[in-house]
């Protein structure tokens, strides 16, 4: 029994690691709009900021030859915190991008102790550029809801952004 245990709990690890391994692969080649890429500049420090209905993000980032050091701060747009209270899950997403604009590498956000709509989580991320990265973007799904309204149903809303489709965006 102790042996059909622990392969049940090295299949799930093995799965759990193909899993994630898919998800940040399956968006290597997709088209991202022009609107929501931020082309790097080499030199000194630049602010930069990304904004959608959904999410903003202010950060400031050193791009010095194929080193990016990353750094600034996320949060959901304010009609969320409007409505809703407590985030259910948020993934967020930094794509490494060509000039014309397709993902050539996909970077999980690390997002740590966000649970109200009101909460911010940080970017900290020191990344070696892929030699053909001329620009980032972000991504992302969540899903928000109202709890503890005493109402008998539960109000949440999903949303999302991610580059889906194959394409052309010029830079």
């Amino acid at each position: 029994m102790k042996t059909l245990s622990r392969l049940f709990f090295v299949l799930c690890i093995i799965f759990a690691s193909i899993s994630c391994v898919a998800t940040l692969e399956r968006f290597h080649g997709n088209a991202v709009a022009n609107e929501d890429i931020i082309v790097l500049q080499n030199g000194e420090e630049q602010i930069a900021s990304w904004k959608t209905f959904d999410v903003i993000i202010n950060l400031n980032y050193v791009l010095d030859g194929d080193n990016l050091e990353l750094f600034g701060e996320g949060q959901l747009g304010e009609h969320y915190s409007a409505i809703y209270t407590h985030i259910r899950s948020l993934t967020v997403y930094l794509f490494l991008l060509d000039k014309q604009g397709h993902v050539l590498e996909t970077l999980p956000v690390r997002i740590t102790s966000m649970w109200y709509t009101d909460d911010k989580f940080t970017i900290n991320q020191s990344i070696k550029l892929p030699e053909l990265a001329t620009g980032l973007s972000f991504g992302y799904s969540g899903t928000v809801a109202e709890l503890g309204s005493g109402r008998a149903i539960d109000s949440s809303v999903s949303f999302h952004k991610l580059p889906l489709t194959k394409g052309s965006s010029e830079m």
